[in-house]
């Protein structure tokens, strides 16, 4: 036995002081200790000990220097494989992570001091982190983990490496480190905090079903856990996604009651927005869209949910609300969403018929993006406004910027601008967007109209053959039947205007066979009936002109009846235009020379029905209505009184004529020759006057009174001496149908 020296009493002292964390204790008497011992075997322990006293004192400046000039002065020490662990708290602690990287890693070659080393691994990774390396940082924990050490160490540390796992979006590997602390530790919450990973893992690989079961045991495992909250709200966001909004209500609910005060609150709104609003619960919806926008101070989601509440109230009708809303999405800083609130409020007061100030936005929009889809969208709802205003001088001046823009709908407003300058009366400009669009835009929407204007244009410049063949493009390209109706219209007038009367005939034919209404279609049918009198087929241009009179009105429809009167005259069917131009004549204003000259044909058609007293009656009357006398109807009057044996009245009549113009001369003198049955004058004297008649009426009507002449004079020499004299002057006219059935029926008769 031996007594303890005073050198054991302060070391011992100095031990259990430092056993008992009492290191402030324990600092004064390692100082004693090693100012009093220098030379004691176990100064390098006591300094050991001093250095880690002031480590746990926070006092991290001295601990390092401590444990350097341990380092320099006890090299041979036992307890230097461990001064890089310390050195590398201390440096970690004053956030000094790049030092405190360099002694854990330094640390890790002792693999001896196993406890220091696999503690070194994961403090190492967590100075990377905290460096802003977390490539390094998973490598360090990764090597921890090989180099093993205690359990508890270990997976603290494969937690780390999980969570860096995880926010690199790596989840399969993250799930795999915190599945491994669930298989191995003890650590409550460790396996806690596992579990919540393993949760939000499995969402973002999209196992929702798993991951909300996972959730769903932590949450039960883990009541108070520091990951509840989150916990929580993912539950919420996953039974969201999952379509399952009662369960998703729920949760969400339970988050924003439990933490009105939390991190995911905010989130927790965002997620039962979205919940209401998959559930059609728009009003509920707009309370929590609301209730975000007085919470977030993000400017970008205020703007998006004010936006959100615009078009759900634009889904219901409500523009009012709408409006209010989307002016103030206007003054966000998504310029996306500055676009598409300009342009709905644009359509919005539009619907509301408040134009002017719907245009302003629209207006607004293609000056600030004048290169997105919404300014072209904006530009053609602005062009039809324009339009439909009538004010060509604004519309003009916007096409001309739109033209100067990259939109996508150049052609539109080439053509727009085409039908322009062809109000203005200028061709020239016109005839240069169309062929723009046709020349840069074969695949355009408005390439068969271009084609199509552009053939209009040649037509005024008459330029037929170009023409035609430009309609012919345009036939080819149009997409719609009506398109090609109106083509063909253009096509077939200009044939008939061109002389090329058979292809015009065909064209008409196959418009007229479609039975379908079409622009124009009454100046086709009055076309074809025109056709079908220069070819004497009656019956066919009465049918034509029939139909153009009932497609028309004003001039076009008078201009038609009259031509259907002229074919039944033409047909001998005198009952029928003698209706038709009776009629016309009751429409016709009475200064009129159409109305005289209905009431003209009236009367030639009653008196070559040889109804004499009613043609007497009718020419007095014309007279005493227009105050006028055609010698036409003087002539069938005077014959009329012969056929009544009226011949006071005809030598009455007759003087009366006068002298006035060189067909009354003759009709006077055909006259007199007539009444004396002086056949040779007369044919000679009629024969002068045909030729005085240029026109086809008179000298149908001329014929025709020559050949009742004969009846009357009841000579059968005479009517084939008449005959044969008139027939050369009618060959192949219209006049010689009449005339030759006037001369049948006379001869047969007499």
């Amino acid at each position: 036995m031996f007594s303890q020296t005073p050198a054991d009493d302060l070391f011992s002292e100095g031990r259990d002081a430092f056993s008992s964390k009492l290191y402030s204790r324990a600092v004064d008497l390692f100082d004693d200790f090693i100012s009093i011992y220098p030379d004691d075997p176990r100064a390098d322990g006591v300094n050991y000990m001093l250095s880690v006293s002031y480590f746990y004192m926070k006092n991290y400046i001295e601990s390092i220097n401590a444990f350097q000039l341990f380092e320099s002065e006890y090299s041979d020490s036992a307890y230097k494989s461990r001064v890089s662990y310390w050195l590398g708290l201390c440096y970690y602690a004053l956030k000094d992570y790049d030092k405190a990287a360099e002694n854990f890693l330094e640390q890790t070659d002792y693999r001896s001091e196993s406890f220091f080393v696999s503690r070194s691994y994961l403090y190492l990774g967590e100075s990377y982190e905290k460096a802003a390396m977390p490539e390094k940082a998973m490598e360090a924990y990764r090597n921890g983990i090989v180099a093993g050490g205690e359990e508890k160490i270990i997976s603290q540390t494969r937690l780390k490496l999980g969570i860096l796992y995880f926010n690199k979006g790596d989840f399969s590997s993250a799930r795999e480190q915190f599945a491994e602390i669930l298989n191995n530790s003890i650590d409550t919450n460790l396996v806690s905090d596992s579990q919540f990973y393993i949760g939000e893992s499995l969402y973002y690989m999209g196992e929702l079903k798993d991951a909300a079961s996972k959730l769903q045991f932590y949450l039960f495992m883990n009541s108070n856990n520091k990951f509840r909250e989150a916990a929580v709200f993912r539950l919420g966001d996953i039974y969201q996604n999952l379509g399952m909004s009662d369960e998703a209500v729920k949760y969400l609910e339970l988050l924003l009651s439990d933490y009105p005060d939390g991190k995911y609150y905010l989130d927790g709104l965002r997620v039962l927005g979205r919940t209401w609003k998959d559930a059609g619960e728009m009003e509920k919806a707009s309370e929590v869209y609301q209730e975000i926008i007085s919470l977030s101070d993000d400017e970008y989601e205020i703007q998006n949910y004010y936006f959100e509440l615009a078009l759900m109230k634009i889904d219901s009708a409500e523009n009012p609300a709408a409006e209010s809303y989307l002016k103030e999405a206007v003054k966000g800083p998504d310029e996306e969403k500055v676009k598409m609130s300009l342009y709905y409020l644009g359509q919005i007061l539009m619907d509301g018929k408040r134009n002017e100030e719907a245009v302003s936005y629209l207006y607004r929009l293609v000056e600030l993006y004048p290169d997105s889809t919404a300014a072209d969208d904006a530009s053609l709802t602005i062009t039809e406004y324009l339009q439909e205003k009538g004010d060509t001088l604004k519309l003009a001046m916007f096409i001309g910027s739109q033209i100067n823009r990259d939109t996508a709908y150049l052609d539109y407003f080439l053509y727009v601008k085409g039908e322009l300058d062809e109000q203005e009366g200028n061709r020239l400009e016109a005839l240069s967007a169309y062929e723009r669009i046709i020349d840069e835009f074969p695949d355009s929407d408005y390439l068969a109209s271009a084609l199509h204007r552009k053939g209009r244009i040649l037509i005024s410049q008459n330029k037929g053959d170009e023409a035609l063949t430009v309609l012919d493009t345009a036939l080819r390209e149009a997409d719609t039947e009506n398109q090609r109706t109106d083509i063909l219209v253009d096509k077939a007038l200009l044939l008939y205007d061109m002389g090329r009367l058979e292809q015009a005939d065909y064209a008409f034919t196959i418009l007229l066979e479609k039975d379908i209404d079409f622009p124009r279609k009454d100046e086709i049918l009055f076309r074809q009936g025109e056709l079908s009198l220069e070819a004497r087929k009656y019956n066919d241009a009465a049918d034509f002109f029939r139909r153009s009179a009932e497609a028309s009105v004003g001039d076009r429809s008078i201009e038609a009846l009259f031509k259907m009167g002229r074919s039944y005259f033409y047909m001998l069917n005198f009952k029928t235009s003698e209706r038709i131009f009776s009629d016309l004549a009751e429409k016709l204003s009475s200064t009129s020379d159409s109305k005289r000259e209905a009431m003209k044909m009236t009367a030639l058609s009653i008196f070559l029905q040889q109804d004499w007293s009613r043609t007497l009656q009718f020419s007095d009357l014309m007279v005493t209505s227009l105050g006028v006398y055609p010698n036409e109807l003087r002539l069938i009057k005077l014959v009329s009184l012969l056929a009544l044996n009226r011949r006071d009245a005809f030598r009455k009549e007759l003087d009366a004529l006068g002298k006035r113009n060189p067909e009354d001369v003759l009709i006077t003198a055909a006259m007199n020759q007539i009444e004396k049955v002086d056949v040779t004058s007369t044919l000679l004297i009629f024969r002068s006057l045909i030729g005085a008649y240029p026109d086809e009426t008179a000298g149908f009507l001329t014929t025709l009174v020559m050949t009742d002449l004969m009846y009357i004079a009841a000579d059968s020499q005479w009517i084939e001496d008449t005959y044969q004299i008139l027939s050369p002057l009618i060959e192949d006219n219209v006049l010689s149908i009449g005339f030759r059935q006037s001369y049948d029926m006379n001869k047969n008769k007499n």
